[in-house]
């Protein structure tokens, strides 16, 4: 098959890893794959350097017509057989091109929808009229895609709360590559990495995130003030960047937190440095289906998460990690303290959540249900 893949960023996030892992795979099974980015990044770069051609074409607004049209000019050039976008601007763009073009199979992939990605909120009418605008197209163009693909059963029900036909939606979680996370380090590695940083020997741990509203950094500041209180030794590394940074640094200082929390900002070693955690905290207030806790879960980490739909499908309370609720940072810090406080206990979810990512969610199952969806989707066509 000829397959075009059409991403929303230039660079690599939690669903650009989704269309590499495709794009990647996919050619390597022995499909025709080309890929589309909106410029320049680390995401073209990357594709290039796995043998995947890339296209640039920029889509700038839910409604452009110019970036439809050079999409649609591509897959007539390129004899395309499956059009796969991913996100919500870009599957809007696809459908209108896909429409034009006359393309065999259209599919689109489904991170967020408009109300999870707003935490469910409208803080004014003008993000209220925005959200009815997004869902109403949405809604109106989904019905040229062949599938619509739901990264979780939550993205799955909001879509049709949202008004998206269930007979249209196919569930693939988010999945990732075992191969590079093979269990933890030896300890000589591990001593480095800590030196490397200024770590010292007491307790580890962290989170990986974008620091924005949506990853609630806030609430995991209070929850580790009070952690640091058993715990004085306690590092607490934040890995990421985003606009929040100064106003979450200052609040570090504030809750007297300098000598335990360290901003590391955007790093190209979250895998090295994942290694040295002994507990991974996600805090969000929502999200899809996290691509970062099944990182942590790889790499044989205990999970400390918010019960938000789709962090909840990937944790198993209580077995792979433990589930506390929104905002609530003295549950947070008690289920910190209570992983800290028994290692075996940590020692057995981290095995668990290994499993688990092995079980269900490899980018080897990801692509083979995806692969399969195509093949269905071409011969319900009469395409063979």
């Amino acid at each position: 098959m000829k397959i075009l893949q059409v991403a929303y960023r230039s660079d690599i996030y939690g669903g650009e890893k989704i269309l590499f892992n495709l794009a990647k795979h996919l050619r390597i099974k022995g499909h025709d794959v080309l890929a589309a980015c909106p410029s320049y990044g680390s995401l073209v770069e990357a594709l290039r350097n796995e043998g995947v051609r890339v296209e640039i074409i920029p889509i700038k607004k839910t409604f452009d017509l110019i970036g439809a049209l050079r999409l649609r000019t591509l897959i007539i050039r390129e004899g395309v057989d499956v059009l796969h976008t991913h996100g919500m601007l870009v599957n809007i763009v696809g459908r209108i091109a896909s429409r034009m073009a006359r393309v065999p199979v259209s599919v689109s992939t489904v991170q967020l929808t408009r109300e999870l990605a707003g935490g469910g909120r409208a803080k004014n009418i003008r993000q209220w009229l925005k959200g009815k605008y997004y869902r109403a197209l949405d809604n109106i163009t989904a019905g040229v895609n062949d599938r619509v693909i739901a990264v979780s059963n939550s993205v799955k029900l909001d879509l049709i709360q949202q008004g998206v036909s269930p007979h249209k939606i196919t569930v693939i979680n988010n999945s990732i590559e075992i191969e590079p996370w093979q269990g933890s380090r030896d300890e000589i590695y591990k001593k480095k990495k800590r030196e490397e940083l200024g770590i010292d020997n007491g307790p580890v741990l962290g989170t990986i995130a974008r620091l924005s509203p949506q990853k609630d950094i806030h609430t995991f500041l209070h929850a580790i003030s009070d952690v640091v209180r058993e715990f004085p030794s306690l590092r607490c590394l934040i890995v990421g960047d985003g606009d929040q940074r100064r106003e979450l640094e200052n609040l570090s200082q504030r809750l007297e937190l300098r000598g335990n929390v360290i901003f590391l900002g955007y790093r190209d070693d979250v895998r090295e440095i994942l290694e040295i955690f002994d507990v991974f905290v996600l805090s969000s207030l929502w999200e899809g289906f996290p691509l970062v806790v099944l990182e942590a879960m790889a790499a044989s980490k205990p999970v400390v998460a918010t019960e938000v739909p789709g962090t909840a499908e990937a944790v198993v309370d209580e077995k792979t990690g433990l589930l506390v609720p929104l905002r609530n940072s003295t549950r947070l810090g008690d289920s910190i303290k209570r992983l800290l406080r028994d290692k075996k206990f940590s020692q057995n979810m981290g095995k668990a959540g290994r499993g688990r990512v092995e079980k269900y969610f490899s980018v080897a199952k990801m692509v083979d249900d995806t692969e399969t969806l195509y093949n269905d989707l071409m011969k319900s066509k009469g395409f063979t």
